[in-house]
């Protein structure tokens, strides 16, 4: 009898624009080996140069829900039964945001997390300037004078 060993991480698309990336380790409390630390790097990787790709949630139980909120970490706790589908609702609502916006935030995060406060508000500058004459500020600007829902086009 051959016995099926379970992928210790699950990569997913729960929802449009959403990638989720599971640890799936519950024997070990999903700690991070080597081989769990390079599946996240290719998960993670793969779903972040996806375009189509808007937010990803990461899950597994590595420390508890209060931990990770005092350390800053999380942003909100949930009841335990409720924690992934919050999740997947957050990111499907980082994902209807305008995806020009959603790249240059993270650009400014991922550029400016180790470098001076002058670096990194000169950053944020240059990535409101550059959005403020996009069609995408534009069609957002017609939406709310319309009073409709913005159709976002990523350019």
């Amino acid at each position: 009898m051959i016995a099926v060993v379970a992928p210790v991480v699950l990569a997913e698309r729960p929802a449009e624009g959403v990638g989720l990336v599971r640890i799936n380790r519950p024997d070990a409390r999903n700690a991070l080996n080597l081989e769990v630390r390079k599946l996240l790097a290719k998960h993670l990787t793969e779903m972040g140069d996806d375009p189509a790709i808007r937010c990803i949630v990461l899950t597994g139980d590595l420390i508890s829900a209060k931990e990770a909120f005092d350390m800053g970490l999380v942003s909100e706790i949930v009841a335990d039964g409720e924690v992934e589908k919050r999740a997947i609702a957050m990111a499907q609502q980082i994902a209807e945001l305008p995806p020009l916006a959603i790249e240059q935030v993270k650009e400014c995060v991922l550029c400016g997390m180790d470098a001076s406060l002058d670096t990194g508000l000169a950053l944020e500058t240059k990535a409101i300037q550059m959005l403020f004459a996009s069609q995408d500020q534009k069609e957002g600007m017609a939406a709310f004078i319309e009073k409709r829902k913005a159709k976002f086009q990523g350019r």
